[in-house]
């Protein structure tokens, strides 16, 4: 194993979006106490659903933590003009970053240009910077698949 520095440790802490309060059983107190983790360990943002976006822009301010929401969570199904609506609300409501969940179904059977228009027409249309997630168990049964059929 590599011999990491305090350094190399806290800069990894603060590439991790926190995503514990980013569940269906996840309360507003859950949000807070995730907001209160982030802030202890440096994390880059917190990630939790809409519903708790006050919670997190209260709990974060100042902090240099950003307040973070899913859009097209969590397959990336939904219309671009869903998603953009998703996002620009997002933004209005004070989130300081968002991650866009490409659409899956588009992306495992190769429509790139699909994947590309969703992605790049969401962007455009917020004119925010966004992430762009694959899960990891998703790309894993995606892989899978693909080798079955190879």
């Amino acid at each position: 194993m590599n011999d990491l520095s305090k350094d190399d440790i806290s800069r990894l802490v603060a590439a991790i979006d926190y995503s514990d309060a980013l569940t269906v059983t996840a309360s507003e107190a859950d949000a807070r106490e995730a907001c209160r983790l982030a802030r202890q360990y440096g994390f880059r943002a917190v990630v939790a659903f809409p519903q708790f976006l006050p919670a997190l822009v209260d709990e974060l301010s100042g902090s240099g933590v950003l307040a973070q929401i899913p859009v097209g969570f969590p397959c990336g199904g939904t219309t671009t003009l869903v998603k953009c609506t998703e996002a620009e609300e997002g933004l209005k409501r004070g989130a300081s970053d968002l991650d866009m969940v490409m659409n899956i179904t588009a992306f495992s059977s190769f429509s790139r240009y699909r994947v590309f228009c969703g992605l790049t027409s969401a962007t455009t249309a917020v004119c925010s910077p966004m992430s762009a997630e694959l899960s990891s168990p998703l790309f894993n049964d995606f892989t899978t698949r693909r080798r079955r059929q190879a």
